[in-house]
């Protein structure tokens, strides 16, 4: 039996102990009761689940299987007959129940267990390498820090992360955490001073909009009879009073000239 066949068989009974724990209306038959045909498109799809082109969409598996059950024969039915081939699940995913849809995320699951734990022993697998040589690091660190009778800086060096060689021997995870809460740090204080200035600039905005409107206020006052030194008089005093409108302490009250 092929590793293929080995974790095709294994997702397989698998799925069909989950169906039995469910109390799903359907559950297959056993492994060795299906008939070549089906087995040999479903070592094709376990495959194709652990290769580097897998997909981890329940909808997407549903539709695969529809195709391969449609290519067998099958045909849509309320009542499942597997002597006739007719099955209630041959429906587009969005109209399956709920015990129907888990089936499918199941599978997804099942293919991922399979691919990552099913394998043949002189394999050498990639993932493994990389955790064992991360664990192998992360063990050291701790023989060495316990020769030393120093504590874990924190909770990270022990959870296969190398530490780093910066101040304090800070873990890589406790660096980078460092790192992002500066820059956080940097940008709430960014946003607050453009608030601050927002602020400001709608503060000056409103001075002015209460200047102009004492100018035009005065400016309706002013009688067109008036000589040249009385309209200069009052020119000035709309000029106090406009700027009395920007600051926060005005000048004492004026004598009114119209």
């Amino acid at each position: 039996m092929t590793l293929t066949e080995r974790r095709a068989q294994f997702v397989y009974d698998a799925a069909r102990l989950a169906a039995q724990a469910a109390k799903a209306p359907i559950v297959p038959v056993t492994w060795s009761q299906r008939e070549d045909a089906f087995r040999e498109q479903f070592v094709n799809v376990i495959e194709r689940q652990c290769g580097p082109h897998r997909s981890s969409s329940p909808e997407e598996l549903h539709g695969s299987w529809m195709q391969a059950y449609f290519a067998m024969g099958w045909v849509y039915g309320e009542k499942y007959n597997r002597e006739e081939r007719i099955h209630p699940d041959l429906v587009p995913y969005a109209q399956l129940g709920q015990l129907e849809r888990d089936k499918d995320a199941v599978f997804v699951a099942l293919c991922e267990i399979a691919r990552q734990w099913i394998y043949d022993q002189p394999e050498a697998r990639e993932e493994g390498r990389e955790n064992t040589a991360l664990q192998q690091r992360a063990e050291a660190a701790e023989r060495e820090r316990d020769e030393l009778q120093e504590p874990l800086p924190c909770e990270h060096v022990g959870a296969n992360l190398q530490p780093t060689d910066g101040p304090g021997d800070a873990c890589i995870v406790c660096a980078e955490i460092a790192k992002i809460m500066n820059i956080m740090d940097a940008e709430r204080r960014e946003q607050a001073r453009l608030i601050n200035e927002r602020d400001t600039l709608r503060a000056d905005l409103g001075r002015c909009m209460e200047q102009v409107r004492v100018i035009k206020n005065r400016a309706e006052g002013i009688s067109p009879d008036m000589d040249r030194d009385t309209l200069l008089q009052v020119l000035k005093f709309i000029r106090t009073d406009a700027d009395d409108a920007l600051s926060p302490h005005p000048t004492p009250a004026k004598e009114e000239y119209w």
